[in-house]
């Protein structure tokens, strides 16, 4: 899971894998490379007809497509994308220092993963390996209200979890 920077056209896309023999041979046969990820894009978001069967799947059914949960439940982790030193700064989403990662929000609270969304600007305190999960000890956090109601939400979800 990332987010992209630059001119590039709204939709819809899913990152996917597996391991089934006969569903890779297909993707590489669609020319989507030999993975072990594969990316499912679709330029285009039809509101005009996924709204009208929101409401008729709640009128019908009586129920949602899609609704709240009480608690997290998935965390946007930061993964270094290259050796980090001390001193190093976190730069925005799409930069050169960090991408994302994806982990169950209980996995990432027992890993001390440091939210994607709270990385720039954090200065990195040790070392950090290309490829590894940064932790919030790992860096300085940046004094931002986003912080702050971060840190009041991850009380606040400690009691539902």
């Amino acid at each position: 899971m990332d987010y992209a920077v630059g001119k590039v056209a709204p939709g819809v896309f899913l990152v996917v894998s597996t391991d089934h023999p006969r569903l890779k041979q297909c993707l590489v046969l669609r020319d989507m490379g030999p993975g072990p990820t594969y990316t499912l894009f679709r330029p285009f978001h039809l509101c005009s007809m996924e709204v009208p069967l929101t409401v008729a799947e709640i009128s019908l059914y009586g129920r949602a497509c899609m609704q709240p949960l009480d608690h997290l439940s998935t965390e946007v982790t930061t993964i270094a994308k290259r050796d980090l030193v001390p001193g190093d700064v976190l730069e925005g989403i799409g930069g050169r220092t960090h991408r994302a990662g994806c982990r169950s929000y209980v996995d990432a609270c027992a890993a001390d993963a440091l939210p994607l969304g709270l990385a720039k600007d954090c200065r990195v305190k040790v070392p950090v390996a290309k490829g590894s999960l940064i932790a919030r000890s790992m860096v300085e956090p940046v004094d931002t209200l986003l912080h702050r109601l971060r840190a009041e939400q991850d009380r606040f979800s400690e009691v539902l979890v």
